[in-house]
Formats: structure tokens, sequence, C-alpha cells
């Protein structure tokens, strides 16, 4: 990861409110998802108010950072020219151990062979000075560690 982690020509997420505590999270090595304080309901994307019950005073909680494979593509032609030098990439579809799927990454040797319902574990890829990307590795023991 460390040769890529030096890259800083990628296509940056949309940052701002309401997703301004998800990277701030993401920066200090922590997955944060949002938690509704009436219905409990927990998602991501982040949203400005509760999807199930409209509610705006939502909050952020940190997710175990467990999951599993739900759906997993890898990209071999580049969409775009800034990710040319990223590819083959995968975009890979996480339903988190605490219900919310989240789109990210896959790292490891050949992504493309997991097979769905794998167990993964959350890391962080820094990429250029202020940007870090949640990414998912295989779990390997009980205890997410490789």
């Amino acid at each position: 990861m460390t040769d890529l982690a030096a890259r800083t020509t990628v296509i940056r997420p949309l940052m701002g409110r309401p997703s301004d505590p998800f990277w701030e999270g993401a920066r200090r090595g922590e997955l944060l998802i949002q938690r509704c304080p009436s219905c409990r309901a927990r998602w991501h994307p982040p949203s400005p108010s509760c999807p199930r019950c409209g509610r705006f005073d939502v909050g952020w909680i940190p997710s175990s950072g467990r999951g599993t494979l739900h759906s997993l593509a890898v990209v071999r032609r580049a969409a775009h020219p800034l990710v040319e030098d990223w590819t083959p990439y995968n975009i890979a579809l996480v339903e988190l151990e605490e219900g919310p799927r989240i789109v990210s990454s896959v790292w490891c040797d050949d992504p493309g062979s997991l097979p769905f319902g794998t167990e993964l574990i959350v890391d962080f890829l820094p990429v250029g000075l202020e940007l870090v990307l949640p990414v998912f590795r295989p779990r390997t023991d009980q205890n997410g560690e490789p």
C-alpha cells in the first residue's frame, strides 16, 4: 500500500457538510457512521437527517470496522484520466457489522478472487497530505488481525 499512498493524483471525494466528521474520523484512523438518537437507525453515506424518521439532530458513532464483502468489481480500464495510474482497482460494497453498507476498496493480492461474504476489517490509506481513505482487507482471525 505504501507506493499507492504516496500518490496525490486522485479524484477527491466531495467534502463538507454533512460528511466532515466522517473524513475527520478517517484521518484519525476511525470509521464513523451516523446514528439517530430517536429511532436508533444507523446509516452511510452521511446525510443531514435520519433516512428513517427525518430527524435532523443526528450524531456520529464509531464503527467496529468489521464487515463482510457484499459485492466487488475490478476496474481494468480507467473511467477518468486521473485514475489511470491506479488501474486495475476495485470498487467494493462492504456491509458493516452495524448494518450500513459502505462503498470502498479491498486491499489484498487478488481481490477479484474473494468470495462474497468474506470477512473484512477496515484499514486507512493516506493519499497526499490531507486525504485518508477507509479501505478494507480480509480478516484472518477472530480479532480481525492479519
